[in-house]
C-alpha cells in the first residue's frame, strides 16, 4: 500500500516545500478519490476582524468552516450589495474560502460568493459504467465498474440485490443427477438417452390422439385415402366442408348478386349485348337523342379544328383570354412583370433607348462597339472623370478609447480610380482593433462608381500599417485590423482615353498599336500636318507630315545599337540642323555639328562659366574632370578630392 513519503514533524519544523509536497500529494489524492462537489449560490461571506493591524479589517471576507474548497472552475463569483465585484478588486483564496479586498470595504456591506465546493460526501458508483479493456481510472469509476461486473454475473437489476442463487448452490448443481429441474428423484436424462427419446416420438405419425373424423377438440390427420373431415363452417374463416360447396353449386338463383332472377345462360347473355349495342336512344346518358356515330363525330372533330377564332381568343391585350394573331398576325400581351413574362414592344424600345449601359460592357466590349457600321463616332466624344468621394464617415464600435485613426476613399469606375475623399480623423478609437473593437466607415455613393477602395492614412494604435485595406461595392466597411498594403493615387485616371488597351494608368490617353503607334494633329490644308508616335523600329518622333522634318527624334539612328539616341532640329530646313544630342554607350554630344568626336564637341570659339568658385583647398570635395574659375587662379579636379590650379594674369 502506498503512502506519501511525509514524516511527523515539530509547528517550528515546517518547511515551504512540505507544504507545496503535502498540498501536490492532496490534489492527487482527490483527483484519485474523485471527490463530490456541490453549487453553492448567495454564500454570505464573513468579515474577518481579529487581525492584528487593524487596517485589515473589513478587507478579509472568508466562508463558513463548511464552506471552504472552492473549485477553480468554474470561477468563483464575488458580488457586493448583489453586483459583481469585479476580479481586479481583491485577492481570492478558493482553498481557504476566502478574499481580501485590496481596499477597505463600508461597514455592514453584504459581500457574497458564488462558487462550486468540493463536499467530500459519500458518492454512489455508476452501476451503468461498464469497464473498457484494461481500465484505469479513479477510484469511483473503479467501483463503479466493478458494480457494473456484479451485475453482469448475478444478473440483477441492481448490483446490490440478491442474486438468485449463489456459487455454492450452483457448484453443487452442476453434478447432481436427481432431484433437479423438477422432476423430483428421478434420475436426470442422458443426452443421449434424451436425443433418443425426441427421436422416437418425431417417428410417430398418430401422435397426439389425431383423428381422420370429424370429432371436437381433437388434432386433425388424415386418413388411409389423404383425406380429413371437418363439420360444416359456420362463419367465414372456417373451413368449408365438401357437401357446402355441392350445395352452392347446384343453386341458380340468388347467387353472385343477380337477386332472385334465373342466372343468365351464355347465350342470353350474348343475346342481351347484341341487342345493347344496337341501340340508338337513351342510353350512356344521351337521354333520348340519337347517339352520334363515328364518321358523324369524326366530322365535327374536323370541323372545330377548321376554325380560327375558337375560345374567345382575341387579339387585345385581354386578360384570362387565348391570344389571337389579328389580321396584321401580330397579338398583344400587357408588359411583362417577371422574367417568364412575354416582353412587349414598348418594353424592348424603352431597353433600346437606355444609355446607362444596361449590359454592363466592360472596357474591352467598349473598343469594340461601332456606332452606325463604320468606324465613325459621330456626335464627337466626350470623356468626363467621376468625382471624387466626399470624406466618409467613420464610428467606433465597440469599446472606446483615445487612439487616433485617420481614413480616406477612392471611387473607381470601369477603367481607373479617382483621386482620394478629404480625411476623416478620429481619436476615440481603441487602441488594438478587432472584430469586437473595430472602426466602421460608411460614405456616400459617387455616381457612376462600380467599387470603393478605402485608406487607412494613419493609425495610432494596432495595426499599424497604412494603406488600402478593402475594395468593395458597398458603402460601409468595418476596419477589424484589416491589412493594409499600397500608396493613394496621385492622379484621377477615370477620365482617361484608352485606345487598343485594357486599362489605362495616370496619363489621360494611351495609344496601342501591333504597329507604328501614332497621334495625328492636321488642319483642313493637307501641309498643316503633324504626327506624334513610334513610326518605325525604336524611333519616336515629332513629324511634319507635309515635307517630312523630324523635329524632334529619339533614337535618331533606328536598331537597338543607337536606341538612346535623341536629337533635336531647330530650323525647318533640311540641310541646316542647328543642334543635335546624342548619348548612349559610345555616343557623343554635339553642339553645332552634326558629327562630333568627342563627348561634348562644340562647334565655337569660346564656352562660357557665368560663376566663380573656389575649392576650399587640394582636398575639398570634387569629382574628377571639374573645371572652375576665381578672380586668381583656374582649378581641375584630377581624381576625387584632389583639385590642381594655374594662376592667370592679365597682359
Amino acid at each position: 500500500m502506498s503512502k506519501l513519503p511525509f514524516r511527523r514533524i515539530l509547528s517550528r519544523e515546517i518547511f515551504a516545500a512540505d507544504v507545496s509536497g503535502l498540498g501536490d500529494a492532496v490534489r492527487k489524492a482527490e483527483a484519485v478519490l474523485d471527490l463530490g462537489t456541490a453549487a453553492v449560490t448567495g454564500h454570505a461571506l464573513l468579515v474577518v476582524e481579529d487581525q492584528p493591524d487593524t487596517t485589515w479589517h473589513r478587507r478579509v471576507y472568508e466562508a463558513a468552516d463548511d464552506f471552504r474548497n472552492w473549485l477553480d472552475i468554474p470561477a468563483p463569483v464575488i458580488r457586493r450589495a448583489g453586483a459583481i465585484v469585479p476580479v481586479g478588486e481583491y485577492l481570492l483564496l478558493g482553498a481557504q474560502g476566502a478574499i481580501v479586498f485590496h481596499a477597505q470595504q463600508p461597514t455592514g456591506t453584504a459581500i457574497t460568493a458564488d462558487f462550486t465546493r468540493v463536499t467530500g460526501a459519500a458518492v454512489a458508483p455508476d452501476q451503468t459504467l461498464a469497464p473498457t479493456v484494461s481500465p484505469a481510472g479513479t477510484v469511483r469509476q473503479i467501483v463503479s465498474w466493478l458494480a457494473n461486473r456484479v451485475m453482469a454475473i448475478t444478473g440483477a437489476v441492481n448490483w446490490w440485490d440478491a442474486p438468485a442463487t449463489t456459487l455454492a448452490a450452483a457448484n453443487a448443481h452442476v453434478p447432481a443427477v436427481t432431484a433437479v429441474h423438477g422432476v423430483g428423484a428421478s434420475t436426470v436424462e442422458s443426452a443421449l438417452g434424451a436425443q433418443a427419446k425426441v427421436d422416437t416420438h418425431a417417428g410417430v405419425t398418430a401422435a397426439h390422439s389425431a383423428v381422420p373424423a370429424a370429432t371436437a377438440s381433437r388434432i386433425i390427420i388424415r386418413d388411409a385415402a389423404g383425406r380429413a373431415q371437418v363439420v360444416d363452417g359456420a362463419v367465414a374463416a372456417d373451413i368449408a366442408t365438401r357437401g357446402q360447396v355441392d350445395t352452392h353449386a347446384a343453386l341458380t338463383t340468388g347467387t353472385h348478386g343477380v337477386g332472385v332472377s334465373t342466372v343468365e345462360s351464355v347465350t342470353g347473355a350474348q343475346a342481351r349485348v347484341d341487342a345493347h349495342a344496337g341501340t340508338t336512344t337513351g342510353t350512356h346518358g344521351v337521354g333520348a337523342s340519337t347517339v352520334e356515330s363515328a364518321a358523324g363525330a369524326q366530322a365535327k372533330v374536323d370541323t372545330h379544328a377548321a376554325l380560327t377564332t375558337v375560345h374567345g381568343a382575341v387579339s387585345a391585350p385581354t386578360a384570362n383570354r387565348m391570344i389571337l394573331r389579328g389580321a396584321d398576325g401580330r397579338a398583344q400581351v400587357v408588359d411583362g412583370a417577371v422574367a417568364a413574362d412575354i416582353a412587349t414592344r414598348g418594353q424592348v424600345d424603352a431597353h433600346a433607348a437606355r444609355v446607362d449601359n444596361p449590359h454592363v460592357v466592360t472596357a474591352p466590349q467598349a473598343g469594340a462597339l461601332r456606332n452606325d457600321g463604320g468606324d465613325t463616332l459621330r456626335g464627337g466624344l466626350a470623356v468626363t472623370p467621376i468625382a471624387s468621394p466626399a470624406a466618409p464617415t467613420v464610428a467606433v464600435i465597440g469599446a472606446t478609447g483615445t487612439t487616433t485613426y485617420r481614413y480616406r476613399i477612392t471611387a473607381r469606375s470601369r477603367i481607373g480610380e479617382t483621386l482620394a475623399s478629404p480625411e476623416t480623423t478620429i481619436t476615440n478609437g481603441n487602441a488594438t482593433l478587432s472584430a469586437t473593437n473595430l472602426n466602421r466607415i460608411t460614405w456616400t455613393a459617387v455616381a457612376g462608381a462600380v467599387d470603393y477602395r478605402i485608406w487607412r492614412v494613419f493609425s495610432g494604435g494596432t495595426p499599424a500599417t497604412t494603406g488600402a485595406i478593402a475594395t468593395v461595392a458597398a458603402l460601409t466597411v468595418d476596419d477589424t485590423g484589416l491589412a493594409a498594403a499600397g500608396v493613394i493615387p496621385a492622379a484621377d485616371t477615370t477620365g482617361a482615353v484608352n485606345i487598343g488597351m485594357v486599362l489605362p494608368t495616370a496619363n489621360l490617353i494611351e495609344i496601342q498599336s501591333p504597329t507604328n503607334p501614332r497621334l495625328r494633329f492636321r488642319q483642313a490644308e493637307i501641309f498643316s500636318q503633324w504626327d506624334v508616335g513610334i513610326v518605325d523600329d525604336m524611333n519616336f518622333i515629332l513629324f511634319d507630315v507635309g515635307n517630312g522634318l523630324s523635329v524632334i527624334r529619339v533614337n535618331v539612328g533606328g536598331g537597338y545599337a543607337q536606341r538612346n539616341q535623341f536629337g533635336i532640329v531647330m530650323n525647318v530646313s533640311n540641310t541646316d540642323r542647328h543642334v543635335t544630342f546624342v548619348t548612349g554607350s559610345g555616343g557623343n554630344v554635339g553642339i553645332g555639328t552634326l558629327a562630333p568626336t568627342t563627348r561634348l564637341d562644340v562647334d565655337g570659339n569660346a564656352i562660357r562659366l557665368r560663376a566663380a568658385r573656389t575649392p576650399a583647398s587640394a582636398t575639398a570635395a570634387g569629382e574628377i574632370g571639374e573645371i572652375c574659375w576665381d578672380g586668381t587662379h583656374i582649378y581641375i579636379c584630377i581624381a576625387t578630392n584632389t583639385w590642381r590650379r594655374a594662376a592667370h594674369a592679365t597682359w
